[in-house]
């Protein structure tokens, strides 16, 4: 049985690696350890299964301008590859929306694969008129909470600094 809980400081090498061995690169990995560094990480949960840890997701405060909108970042999130297609990234999700709406959070975005997120209730940012320095694709996305407000546009997405670190 997989096991969803808040990490913990002994947690630290193992998320790590999963997300270095997850992605190209250690970028996500870093951004991770920047959040923690920078006090940016409002919630970081783990996928654990017999003591081993098998997945990690970050979420972290963003900002929506010119707006009041209380809202959150999710990302990176990571499962190791012997264990994909088993249902914990979906676990991490359903945490982290049930993490969302117990903070009060009005809304979370991610960059993603819409047809992974829209099954947390998730939607194209752009039809809200939001927008991000990434990108305009439909992989940024966002979810209200239950009856939420919805925000229309022109506004603008920042992430946390450690989400500017430069990709090797």
């Amino acid at each position: 049985m997989t096991r969803i809980r808040p990490e913990c400081p002994e947690d630290f090498d193992a998320i790590y690696a999963i997300h270095a061995s997850s992605f190209d690169s250690d970028a996500e990995a870093l951004i991770v350890d920047d959040l923690r560094a920078t006090r940016d990480l409002l919630c970081g949960l783990v996928a654990q299964r017999g003591g081993v840890l098998l997945g990690h997701v970050a979420v972290s405060a963003a900002s929506v301008t010119p707006d009041d909108l209380r809202i959150a970042a999710v990302g990176p999130i990571a499962v190791v590859e012997r264990c994909r297609r088993q249902g914990i990234g979906s676990a991490l999700m359903q945490a982290v929306t049930a993490w969302a709406d117990r903070e009060r959070m009005e809304a979370i975005v991610l960059l993603g694969e819409p047809s992974f997120y829209t099954r947390f209730g998730f939607q194209p940012a752009r039809q809200q008129g939001l927008t991000c320095s990434w990108t305009s694709s439909d992989a940024f996305q966002i979810r209200f909470k239950g009856d939420g407000r919805p925000v229309h546009g022109p506004r603008v997405v920042t992430w946390p600094h450690a989400f500017n670190r430069p990709t090797t």
